[in-house]
């Protein structure tokens, strides 16, 4: 297991060794992980202000300098004055670092500097098709006599946003905050390692289509999970089935499994396939098949490859029985990994 070091890194690489000199090596699926319950590194590039004021800015117009009067870790924090409004304070984007949807625990070390106590509020500025959202982080009460951690966890919004912006605020106008080693890193804890957006079909269809042409729908009338699957039903040739596209997927190994069952039918054989196009060339690999009945579920898993070619299509799809058969489909799942 690798574990990055808390520091400013200067370099960081990872690389095979170890063959005598000459021998040659091939090297081939390399993926670095974090690993799951941790934290992901600390977004905010000058945490610390030891290299000045770079990165950050004062929200709605305060000065902004660095201080060696005071300081949480190291020599400096960030000295925000000539504040006019509760609202003002220090700033920094985290536009392009954070994704959408994503959790992340975020926290700074507030004091303040002509004031005995006042409120310190972590806020987070998010401008989503033109309209702003101010989403509050966490709030404490910070004093002029020591350090007050302000720390939260907080759900990005789900859209193209255009600004997202991180700022402390709180304390009356002209009174001057004191802002130390921030960190904003994303909680792995809360990403749910399914690519499959939506596996269990109860809000309906979404993200899935059908391959060749059949229709899907999303039905109580069986169900291997929650109180929904999707039926499969329209189907004038065996190849057609429910896909879904996993073409957002970066390359590399992943293991995959679905539940099905047939509605119409006795028994039959289901295929879980993989259609991957690179160029103008289509390549079809099976990643799993079992045989299936209509009177309980069955799994169907396997390992898929999403190749390196940087790929126009890559659809996973069910396939198999003969036309005219419906079929259910549930809890599909795709992971990374073997």
């Amino acid at each position: 297991m690798l574990a990055v070091p808390s520091c400013t890194l200067e370099e960081l690489a990872v690389y095979l060794e170890g063959p005598a000199a000459g021998v040659m090596l091939y090297a081939d699926d390399v993926a670095v992980r974090p690993q799951p319950g941790e934290l992901g590194p600390n977004l905010v590039a000058n945490p610390d202000f030891e290299a000045g004021t770079t990165g950050w800015f004062g929200f709605g117009g305060p000065t902004l300098t660095t201080t060696t009067a005071q300081a949480h870790g190291g020599l400096r924090s960030g000295l925000v004055t000539n504040r006019t409004a509760g609202f003002q304070g220090p700033a920094t984007s985290l536009l392009g670092l954070v994704q959408p949807g994503g959790v992340y625990q975020i926290e700074a070390w507030a004091r303040l500097v002509n004031a005995t106590t006042g409120p310190a509020n972590l806020t987070l500025k998010v401008t989503c098709a033109g309209t702003d959202q101010f989403l509050r982080v966490a709030s404490a009460t910070a004093s002029d006599t020591a350090w007050t951690l302000v720390a939260g966890s907080i759900t990005i919004p789900s859209c193209a946003a255009t600004e997202i912006t991180l700022y402390l605020e709180g304390p009356p106008a002209g009174v001057d905050q004191l802002i130390d080693d921030v960190s904003v890193r994303q909680d792995f804890t809360t990403v749910d390692p399914n690519i499959i957006t939506n596996p269990d079909f109860e809000t309906g269809t979404s993200d899935w289509f059908g391959f060749g042409g059949p229709i899907l729908t999303s039905t109580t009338a069986q169900a291997h999970g929650g109180t929904r699957s999707l039926l499969v039903t329209a189907r004038t040739a065996s190849f057609q089935g429910p896909a879904t596209s996993l073409l957002a997927a970066p390359a590399g190994g992943y293991t995959a499994s679905g539940w099905v069952r047939l509605a119409n039918a006795t028994t039959g054989e289901i295929r879980l396939t993989l259609k991957t196009r690179c160029g103008t060339t289509d390549s079809y690999a099976t990643v799993g098949s079992a045989s299936v009945t209509d009177t309980g579920w069955t799994q169907i898993t396997g390992t898929l490859t999403v190749p390196s070619c940087e790929p126009t299509e890559v659809t996973l799809y069910f396939e198999g029985p003969p036309a005219g058969v419906e079929l259910y489909v549930d809890d599909v799942v795709v992971v990374a990994g073997p």
